[in-house]
Formats: structure tokens, C-alpha cells, sequence
């Protein structure tokens, strides 16, 4: 969801105003919502971290001169 997304879906709720299983929806819905986007931040950190240790790997050749096989 962007950050678009989730300015409509506020919108379309009238927080204040809503009856309780509307309001439960709305819960349910942000709590899934807030979890998917954790594990989508978990999964990008770790990507970044295993790019870093490659670059880390090969800016040390380069820097040493390794011969790369072609």
C-alpha cells in the first residue's frame, strides 16, 4: 500500500462516526496492513546488507588490483 493508499483508505473511513464492526474493519485492516509493510522493511534491510558485503568484496579487489577471470 502507498502512502497515497493509505491516505484514500483513511479518508473513506469516518473514523469518528463509525459503528463499531466498521470500526473493527478499519483496525483489522491497518494492524495487517502495518505487518506486511515490517516484513517488506525486514526483507529490503537485509538485501541492503548483503549488497554492503559484496560491494565491500569487490571495491577490496579492485582497490588491490585483483585479476578478475574473464
Amino acid at each position: 500500500m502507498t502512502i497515497r493508499e493509505i491516505q484514500e483508505f483513511l479518508e473513506s473511513y469516518e473514523l469518528r462516526d463509525g459503528n463499531d464492526v466498521q470500526m473493527r474493519k478499519a483496525l483489522a485492516k491497518v494492524r495487517s496492513q502495518r505487518l506486511l509493510l515490517k516484513q517488506r522493511r525486514e526483507s529490503i534491510e537485509m538485501s541492503l546488507q548483503e549488497l554492503e558485503r559484496v560491494e565491500k568484496i569487490i571495491a577490496g579487489m579492485v582497490e588491490a588490483g585483483t585479476p578478475l577471470d574473464e
